[in-house]
């Protein structure tokens, strides 16, 4: 009776609810994605001080609500060319090594769920310089998705100036 009574009390595993939910936004017309949990907040364009030395696609840094951060602007990162910002432009925070980083998006589009086969690797490309911060390609209600790694979208020397910010 005792075996019996153990297995209804053991824990149960704890599932990760974040674990296969993206944020997705655009860029140029393209779908894009980053997994919910690195995504701290969703703020306004705003003006960036810029900083000496940063690499060109880190517009500077932003303060938001007592906190500076670094913010990137994805197009330029993905060297596609500046766009205008406008009233749907809007600022990613997202935690990368502990530190918070802003991406700049043309528009943020939802929170989706994916499963994991829907997720297919990512292109091997190598011509393509984008395909490095690529973890993955899911394809959901018709439309492709493009799962980037948030880390990767600095080069060591960017991480290492931003987290030292």
């Amino acid at each position: 009776m005792n075996d019996y009574m153990n297995i209804y009390n053991e824990e149960e595993p704890e599932i990760d609810l974040q674990y296969m939910k993206f944020l997705t936004f655009e860029i140029d017309k393209r779908t894009f994605a980053l997994p919910i949990k690195d995504v701290l907040e969703i703020i306004e364009i705003q003006e960036a001080m810029p900083v000496p030395e940063f690499p060109d696609y880190v517009k500077g840094i932003i303060n938001t609500k007592g906190r500076v951060i670094p913010v990137i602007d994805v197009r330029l990162r993905f060297q596609l060319d500046e766009a205008e910002y406008t009233e749907r432009t809007c600022i990613i925070v997202a935690s990368i090594c502990s530190v918070e980083i802003g991406f700049i998006v043309d528009t943020v589009r939802a929170v989706v769920e994916l499963e994991e086969d829907m997720i297919a690797p990512p292109p091997v490309i190598t011509t393509d310089k984008v395909t490095r911060y690529i973890t993955g390609v899911a394809k959901y209600k018709g439309d492709l998705i493009i799962i980037l790694d948030a880390k990767k979208m600095l080069d060591e020397k960017g991480l290492d100036l931003v987290t030292g910010a």
